[in-house]
């Protein structure tokens, strides 16, 4: 583009719209509740096989495994409030990774600790050195599923806000660059009007010319633009560059 200034870096637009930052676009389409939703339901599926080929004789011990991801549901939904907050603390992964690990210690716990008192209520017997394993086990998954949880919920959120800061880092460059750009273009062309002002006809174009791309420039740009509207643009532009350079 002749216009552009030659204190400008060439490769001012590089990446602006480039493949870099159109493949991280998934980024913005992640939301919580289908992955929530989807994550939940891909993990009921081991309860579900324990239930149906009846590991354990007792069908209320096989009723406690089944309602588990109901429970991880419910508890997961009600820390994303919580955990929100957390992140725009803006803490480093290092503080995220130790609350996230204690956290998960304490609310398996504590879930643990209320699923066996329903198992007592349903008359589970959970004596003998087997039943004992399995609820070290229980807390262990438990633990380690809210724990994953918290590092894909703190990973996902801190993926989304750099890829965000990166779209409107170059939104702001691509802004400065209009900002210096559209001046000069617009000296240009002041000047293409002087010099044919013994041309009326000329003049009229060049103005028409100018004005509508200077319409289409300066008004709010948005990420995707009508092909239509684009490609009058460019005609506007190569109209007055047509009067200044001729054929």
């Amino acid at each position: 583009m002749s216009d552009l200034s030659p204190e400008l870096p060439k490769n001012y637009l590089n990446g602006l719209h480039g493949p870099g930052f159109q493949s991280k676009r998934w980024v913005f389409g992640l939301s919580f509740w289908p992955l929530q939703i989807g994550g939940w339901a891909f993990f009921s599926l081991l309860p579900l096989g324990v239930w149906l080929t009846h590991v354990f004789p007792d069908p209320m011990m096989r009723l406690v495994f089944l309602i588990r991801p109901l429970t991880g549901f419910a508890i997961t939904c009600a820390l994303r409030p919580l955990c929100g907050w957390i992140f725009s603390k803006k803490w480093n992964l290092g503080v995220l990774f130790l609350l996230s690990l204690l956290a998960s210690v304490i609310i398996g716990s504590v879930e643990l600790a209320g699923t066996l008192w329903i198992a007592d209520l349903l008359g589970v017997n959970w004596d003998g050195p087997q039943t004992h394993g399995l609820v070290s086990a229980m807390l262990l998954m438990r633990s380690g599923l809210l724990f994953l949880w918290f590092v894909l919920y703190f990973s996902l959120k801190n993926l989304r806000r750099s890829v965000e800061l990166e779209r409107r880092n170059r939104e702001a460059e691509l802004a400065l660059l209009r900002a210096q750009v559209n001046p000069h273009f617009l000296f240009n062309a002041l000047n293409c009007i002087v010099d044919a002002r013994r041309d009326p006809d000329a003049v009229e174009r060049v103005t028409q010319d100018l004005a509508d791309y200077l319409r289409f420039s300066l008004r709010e740009s948005r990420p995707l633009e009508p092909l239509s509207r684009e490609l009058d643009a460019l005609e506007n532009y190569l109209g007055v560059q047509q009067n200044r350079f001729g054929d």
